[in-house]
């Protein structure tokens, strides 16, 4: 362990400096005055802590418990500064690891691994999707990776890793990419470590999934998901060279609207076969110098990763009949979230067989000239992740009749819900320069909020309309189907105001707007009083029970933190050594 810190202390400003110029070449845009808007990542200012971020809309618990966490931070911190601090330190974070990892084998190496995992298409594709979230899981994955060797070797390190997986699973998908990665090499033998604390470690893991797990199995839909969607959200192949070379060269999201242009670049599948290659000679390296069994289970779940990426494509029949069938499965649909994994192993172990080759170059001016070469490479590869993707992850600003809509709300005594208009899950505004972008007034409002969960995806052969599991949400799509005036809606549904979001499609049919009561307007954005005295929707006791659980296990989280902080502070100072280079 001493040499390995040893090792890292001689250099780390060069890679902290070098992680911190490429974000801030990727993130400039975004750190502009306003909110980054594109697709799922939506930030408001503030958010009110309701019963769905918990998991308890009428929806499965899709963004639990990212956005109870956001609403509490956002409490003392404005979302605004919250979603940069957010988005620099997933790049960050996933740079300055790996460069860690490394730290035992050179620094251009450390510098390779640096580039290979901040500049990749899984990390851009997702960025400019919005699915921070999941980029926060892959950004903590090295420090886990170092944190359980720390453990297997040193039995120190079980609240640093406890911590690590809480950051990483702010939402379903990333939680269980998180709680996979710690699972087996935690309970694979290790001859310095009692079993039952790496047992215990692993359970507490498992339980950090319980804010979204508990709400999915209270919920009445089995979490399958359509025949449909298993097409909609398959791996494309981003050329003419297949959906396999996609995946292996990281790429492959089904969302064509936000794939770098460069990706479909003859140079894009070279390089990735290239990498891929030199990954697999790098891990043979690692694995015969550190016998690690958690790099060595990484590469296990990164072909794991790779057959369930490429499953809807070459087992498309049958993998339809396990995402609709099986409970839970609708998690798998979008499959090349699962490449998460190989982009890892690729951006620590690449470096690695890179520096094995150039070892055997007799010239040492030659080996200084490739290693430059191969840290630049992926850069010029994909020069359309520059300034925030060639600008599509700009800042922007909320006209001033949002923050208005707020504040008019919050003083509203009538009950009711409010129904949010138009009947579409996903907005082009001008102040965004139509990028499309989640609607955000669901997070605006200090109320609960109702809108469409059916999702149009515009394919080759068209829009395609995949079913949502908002039961609520589904009869209010009949009614509307129907034009019947909104005024009419049953109390059972519980809504007591619409919201009209004009110049957005499909526009509501003045039909369905006959009989409400506006109460308030201001630039695009409308809004209407419902005369039907809604139902108040309230949380049920076993609701309760399951927030009141959420509350208990954050609360030990914070609480164990803190003891564990004091603990290696005393430590470090009871043997008169500075504690930041004593924890490693």
């Amino acid at each position: 362990m001493g040499r390995r810190l040893r090792m890292w202390s001689t250099g780390p400003g060069l890679v902290v400096g070098w992680a911190a110029l490429l974000t801030l070449v990727i993130s400039w845009p975004m750190l502009r005055s306003g909110y980054v808007l594109s697709y799922d990542m939506v930030a408001v200012p503030r958010q009110s802590l309701l019963p769905e971020f918990f998991g308890f809309g009428a929806g499965l618990p899709r963004a639990v418990p990212q956005d109870a966490v956001f609403a509490l931070v956002t409490q003392v911190v404005a979302g605004e500064w919250l979603q940069k601090l957010m988005l620099l330190a997933i790049l960050l974070l996933a740079g300055i690891g790996v460069g860690r990892l490394l730290s035992g084998f050179g620094r251009p190496w450390q510098l390779m691994g640096v580039t290979l995992a901040i500049w990749n298409p899984f990390v851009a594709e997702r960025l400019v999707i919005g699915h921070w979230s999941l980029l926060l899981a892959y950004s903590v994955l090295p420090w886990m990776l170092a944190a359980l060797v720390k453990i297997r070797s040193t039995d120190r390190g079980y609240i640093g890793l406890i911590w690590l997986a809480a950051t990483g699973s702010l939402v379903p998908s990333a939680g269980i990419l998180v709680t996979l990665l710690v699972t087996v090499p935690l309970l694979w033998p290790a001859a310095h470590t009692p079993f039952l604390r790496r047992m215990l470690t692993v359970l507490c893991i498992w339980l950090l999934n319980l804010p979204w797990v508990l709400p999915a199995l209270m919920h009445p839909d089995s979490g399958t998901s359509a025949a449909e969607s298993v097409a909609v959200f398959s791996l494309r192949s981003q050329g003419p060279w297949g959906e396999l070379v996609t995946a292996l060269s990281l790429g492959g999201i089904w969302n064509s609207e936000v794939t770098l242009a460069s990706r479909s670049w003859w140079t894009a599948p070279v390089i990735g076969l290239v990498l891929c290659a030199l990954a697999a000679i790098g891990a043979q390296r690692w694995l015969r110098r550190a016998h690690d069994v958690s790099m060595a289970w990484l590469w296990i779940l990164s072909g794991i990763g790779l057959c369930i990426a490429l499953a809807p494509v070459w087992f498309g029949s049958a993998w339809t009949q396990v995402v609709g069938s099986v409970p839970g499965a609708g998690i798998l649909r979008d499959s090349s979230k699962w490449l998460i994994y190989l982009a890892m192993a690729v951006a620590i172990c690449a470096p690695v067989g890179v520096r094995y080759l150039v070892r055997r170059l007799e010239d040492p001016a030659t080996r200084r000239a490739f290693a430059v070469l191969v840290i630049i490479v992926p850069i010029a590869a994909m020069p359309d992740f520059v300034w925030g993707a060639t600008g599509r992850l700009s800042a922007v600003h909320y006209p001033a009749q949002w923050t208005q809509l707020r504040e008019v709300m919050a003083v509203q005594s009538a009950p009711g819900d409010v129904l949010v208009l138009p009947w579409s899950a996903f907005r082009q505004y001008e102040f965004n320069d139509r990028r499309t972008v989640l609607d955000p007034a669901p997070r605006w409002l200090p109320r609960p909020s109702l809108a469409v969960s059916d999702l149009a995806v515009a394919t080759d052969d068209g829009v395609i309309v995949l079913p949502g599991d908002n039961r609520r949400a589904g009869e209010i799509s009949d009614w509307i189907a129907t034009e019947r005036p909104l005024s009419g809606l049953p109390p059972s549904l519980g809504i007591g105001w619409v919201l009209v979001e004009s110049g957005q499609r499909p526009e509501p049919s003045p039909a369905s707007l006959v009989g409400l009561q506006q109460t308030w307007a201001e630039g695009d954005l409308r809004l209407y009083r419902v005369d039907s005295v809604a139902t108040t929707m309230t949380l049920t006791a076993g609701e309760r029970v399951v927030v009141a659980l959420d509350a208990v296990l954050f609360g030990a989280l914070w609480v164990a933190l803190a003891a564990a902080g004091v603990l290696r502070w005393r430590r470090s100072h009871s043997k008169g050594r500075d504690p930041v280079v004593s924890s490693g």
